[in-house]
C-alpha cells in the first residue's frame, strides 16, 4: 500500500513538471528569455543584437557598412570627360530665331570688319553630295621653281562652282544666303592667295592676315578653268620676290562665305600648293 501510494505521488510530480514547461503563458515582466529561445513573434530583437540570418534589415535602418545597394537601385553613371557642352541659348531648331539677339556682338551690316560681328544670314540651299565642289591648282606644281620678278599665271580646274557669281563685298558681305543655280550646283566664285611660308617645308602655320598677292575670280571659269596673272604688291610688277610661297584657292558662294557642303565626310573643296621662287 506503501509503495503504490509513493508511485502515484511521483507521477502526479512529473506531471505537473510537464505541464509548467510547456505552459504558454510569458515570463515574468523583466526575466530574460531562456537561453535559446527564440524570441517571441513581433518582439523586436534585443539591443545590439545580429538580425535574423536572412532577415530584411528593419524598416528605415542604414544597409551594413560596406553593402553594396539594393539590386533595384537606380546607378547614376557619371558623365564622360569629352562630353560635348551645349550651349543651351541657342536654338538650332527654330530657323526664325536671329542668333545676334544676345551675344553682344555687332550685327554686320553687309562691311567688311577687322573686328568681331555676328551674321544672322541662314545657310541657305546645299547641294547633293553629288554636285559638291572640288579644286586643283595646275600652275604652279607643288615645289616648281619659278624665276624672280617674272610673269607667271596660277590655273586651276574647278568642279560643280557656278562661277562667275558674286555681291557687292563693300555693302552686301555675307548680307545673302547660298544658292544652287537650276543645275543643282552652288552659284558663287573663287579666290586666289598667295603666302610667303619662310620655308618650303616649314611646320610653322602661316598668319592668315599676311599674304603676298590676293585676287577674287570674278569672271566664269573657261571650261572649268580659271587663270589669273600674278603681280606684287604694288599691282604692276610681274611675278613675286624670292621666297617660300603657298598658293591656295578660296571657293566662296555668292555671298561670299565658304561653300557649305551637304556632309562632312568628303574631299576638300579647295586646294594649295608650296613652290619656290629664286
Amino acid at each position: 500500500m506503501k509503495a503504490s501510494l509513493v508511485i502515484f505521488v511521483v507521477a502526479l510530480v512529473l506531471i505537473v513538471l510537464d505541464f509548467i514547461e510547456a505552459s504558454p503563458f510569458p515570463p515574468a515582466k523583466g526575466a530574460p528569455p531562456a537561453k535559446g529561445a527564440p524570441p517571441a513573434k513581433g518582439a523586436p530583437p534585443a539591443k545590439g543584437a545580429p538580425p535574423a540570418k536572412g532577415a530584411p534589415p528593419a524598416k528605415g535602418a542604414p544597409p551594413a557598412k560596406g553593402a553594396p545597394p539594393a539590386n533595384n537601385a537606380k546607378q547614376q553613371a557619371p558623365p564622360a570627360n569629352n562630353a560635348k557642352q551645349q550651349d543651351s541659348g541657342l536654338t538650332p531648331n527654330n530657323p526664325s530665331a536671329n542668333p545676334c539677339n544676345n551675344d553682344g556682338l555687332t550685327q554686320t551690316n553687309g562691311l567688311q570688319s577687322n573686328n568681331s560681328f555676328c551674321v544672322p544670314t541662314q545657310l541657305g540651299e546645299i547641294p547633293a553630295s553629288s554636285a559638291m565642289t572640288s579644286t586643283i591648282i595646275t600652275n604652279p606644281q607643288f615645289g616648281q621653281t619659278i624665276p624672280a620678278n617674272t610673269p607667271f599665271n596660277v590655273t586651276c580646274n574647278v568642279l560643280n562652282l557656278n562661277t562667275g557669281f558674286f555681291d557687292n563685298p563693300d555693302n552686301q558681305y555675307y548680307k545673302f544666303s547660298q544658292q544652287l543655280g537650276k543645275n543643282g550646283v552652288i552659284d558663287g566664285h573663287s579666290h586666289i592667295t598667295i603666302q610667303n611660308i619662310g620655308n618650303i617645308n616649314t611646320n610653322t602655320a602661316p598668319n592668315a592676315k599676311t599674304f603676298e598677292f590676293f585676287k577674287g575670280l570674278n569672271d566664269p571659269a573657261n571650261n572649268g578653268v580659271l587663270t589669273v596673272a600674278v603681280v606684287q604688291k604694288d599691282g604692276k610688277t610681274p611675278g613675286l620676290t624670292a621666297g617660300s610661297y603657298r598658293v591656295c584657292t578660296m571657293s566662296s558662294s555668292f555671298g561670299h562665305q565658304p561653300v557649305l557642303m551637304p556632309v562632312a565626310q568628303r574631299g576638300a573643296q579647295d586646294d594649295c600648293v608650296r613652290f619656290t621662287v629664286k
